[in-house]
């Protein structure tokens, strides 16, 4: 079959001459995956469609609003593949028996072994259910099972089967494990403040995207991985830098370092959008998730606890963190678009009460009952007003929640209780803004929600998109435009840190140290006054001379120390733009006298060195030489 084959090999984009294939075929061919899929699939047909292999059945609960009594099943998963990871699904004894059935016949067609010894059981309902599978499993040579009993979980494709918070913290302490380790490693790095905060989105905090889009991790988790970042980032800074700094956007003046918890919910808001667009045709996976929602929040309509939060069932125990926990933190941090909502009539009364009110304004009470009532059992269509609603007369209400709603209504018409702005609208006379279809849907609300570049959520939308979303309008007195002209420069460790730290007030001077109670004295050991970044860096009497000669030798003879602080403070060298030598930029004389200044400073302070600003002024001039050398030698390159 494959003796006269021809081969051309990628590399780099580029196409190589033919290759004969001629004979041979190892694990990693590029063929072989086709060729494996064509020799497995007859065995993932013979249990797909065995009518008598049963596989895990979805089905809701009899009470639940969606359970069908002529139709119960929902979906039926047989068995997962990829690649050559296959995962069945065994529902009992029989079952076991028909896969073991349909292996021998598989091994002997093809000729192919199935090595027993690797093969994991895993309960899925968490439950050491071993004493009923043992006997079976022992004579198949399966001797692993893992329930909940286990302190670690399955691997399966790299995510970790959790059946307990026990097998969470060690899988999560060996991830954990190594992100420790690998700060440790680039730690000795020499790196500035940019520099870090690079290293940390690319080689660190990457090991866990692909894990966090899909495992639940608690809160304490996602502290101790910002726990090991913000060591990493901190260390040989202080006064240390904030955390807010660290993660707020770089045109902001921040580093972008990304911050975990947020990172986890955009990761999660993958699956949050197919539910908020539900369908007759929906991914096994989305399927899936719609269930688990709808039965843990006895809901026949999934968007309703995803986009009322109030209306959201976390269970008897709070502090569990699971899948649709996550769901919920996901879709609960986006913002909204302030305007009013436009429901129809069949939406507003399939509606929980829950969703109606307004929680911050509520002076009143709500009787327990309230969790279990809807609209439709306040409300009823107004026949005067087809589109409106009114309140319904206690005849037409059941008895058993009678009472609940005649305090509902009462704390309304109080005023104890309010109503959210888009249901007072259906209390009103039509307007030309009213809903008149008459389907249930939830487009209104779902279109509500604000990603700054579009409205609603018609196309997918990215984990950047979410994050811009979701971060707090932040506010700089250094315009974005500046910001993103100084992060596009090419500089050394201690020029950027030194302005930096600057901006961001975190340049450990005496009055700040002294503040900490880390140095004896707030005053300058050069000239006695007090020292903070401003004296530190400029107007201390030897900075002072050194300014003056840089300004007298580079810069135009108008400039002032004062312009060269303003332009400093906001990154904005217009005002002092012109030079009087041709190889060098102003900002590189301001940001190279920066780092002079602050190295003698250093020099200072740990080695006892005499700062002479005469020998700092010609340190100045021959790094700028020396970069300008250094852009001459990269031209020709």
């Amino acid at each position: 079959m494959m003796g006269q084959n021809l081969l051309r090999i990628n590399v780099n984009g580029y196409f190589t001459e033919d290759v004969p294939k001629l004979r041979g075929l190892k694990q990693g061919d590029p063929i072989s995956s086709i060729l494996y899929n064509l020799a497995i699939e007859p065995f993932l047909r013979s249990i797909l469609n065995g009518p008598l292999y049963h596989g895990y059945q979805m089905q809701y609960a009899t009470y639940h609003p969606n359970y069908n009594a002529n139709d119960p099943l929902v979906h039926v998963s047989k068995i997962l593949c990829y690649a050559d990871d296959a995962f069945v699904f065994v529902q009992d004894l029989p079952n076991l028996a028909r896969l073991e059935y349909h292996l021998d016949v598989d091994c002997n067609a093809t000729n192919a072994k199935i090595n027993y010894n690797k093969v994991e059981a895993i309960s899925l309902s968490g439950q050491n259910t071993w004493s009923y599978w043992q006997a079976r499993l022992s004579e198949m040579n399966i001797a692993k099972f893992t329930s909940n009993m286990d302190s670690n979980p399955v691997i399966y494709l790299g995510f970790p089967l959790l059946q307990s918070v026990q097998q969470r913290e060690v899988f999560i302490g060996g991830l954990v494990d190594n992100l420790r380790t690998a700060t440790k490693i680039h730690s000795v790095r020499s790196l500035s403040v940019v520099g870090k905060a690079t290293m940390l989105n690319s080689l660190i905090l990457s090991k866990c995207w692909y894990v966090l889009r899909v495992t639940p991790f608690a809160q304490s988790n996602v502290q101790a991985i910002q726990s090991i970042c913000t060591k990493f980032l901190r260390k040989g800074i202080f006064p240390v830098i904030p955390w807010a700094t660290w993660t707020k956007p770089k045109p902001l003046g921040g580093l972008g370092v990304l911050d975990v918890a947020l990172q986890q919910s955009a990761l999660y808001f993958r699956w949050v959008q197919p539910l908020l667009h539900p369908s007759d045709s929906l991914h096994i996976l989305d399927l899936m998730l719609v269930m688990l929602v709808n039965k843990q929040n006895q809901s026949a309509h999934v968007q309703v606890p995803l986009l009322f939060p109030l209306t959201q069932i976390t269970g008897l125990t709070k502090q569990r963190t699971n899948t649709v926990t996550m769901i919920y933190k996901s879709v609960d941090r986006l913002k909204r678009i302030h305007e009013p909502v436009h429901l129809n009539i069949a939406t507003a009364l399939i509606l929980p009460v829950k969703a109606i009110l307004q929680p911050s304004v509520t002076v009143s009470k709500m009787p327990i009952r309230a969790t279990q009532l809807q609209v439709k059992d306040l409300y009823q269509p107004n026949p005067d007003q087809p589109l409106q609603l009114e309140a319904r007369k206690a005849p037409t209400i059941p008895a058993d929640i009678r009472r609940a709603c005649k305090k509902i209504l009462k704390q309304i018409n109080e005023n104890k209780v309010h109503i959210q702005p888009y249901f007072n609208l259906m209390l009103q006379p039509p307007q030309d803004g009213t809903n008149r279809t008459i389907d249930i849907s939830f487009k209104p609300f779902i279109d509500s929600y604000d990603f700054n570049s579009q409205q609603g959520l018609t196309r997918q939308i990215s984990t950047r998109t979410f994050r811009t979303a979701c971060i707090e309008a932040h506010t700089s007195s250094i315009a974005r435009s500046n910001w993103n002209f100084f992060w596009s420069l090419s500089l050394s460790l201690v020029h950027r840190n030194v302005i930096y730290r600057f901006l961001t007030h975190t340049i450990p001077t005496k009055r700040l140290l002294h503040y900490f109670e880390v140095a004896e004295s707030p005053l300058c050991p050069i000239c006695g006054n007090e020292e903070n970044a401003v004296h530190l860096l400029f107007l201390c009497s030897s900075k002072v001379s050194i300014w003056k000669a840089i300004i007298f030798e580079f810069l135009w003879p108008t400039v002032s120390i004062g312009d060269v602080i303003q332009a400093c403070s906001s990154l904005d060298f217009e005002n002092i733009k012109y030079v009087s030598k041709s190889y060098t930029t102003v900002y590189m004389v301001v940001l190279v006298t920066l780092g002079n200044i602050w190295r003698a400073q250093v020099r200072m302070i740990f080695h006892s060195t005499p700062f002479i600003w005469i020998d700092v002024v010609q340190q100045i001039k021959n790094e700028l030489l020396q970069l300008h050398a250094q852009t001459e030698i990269h031209k020709q390159l």
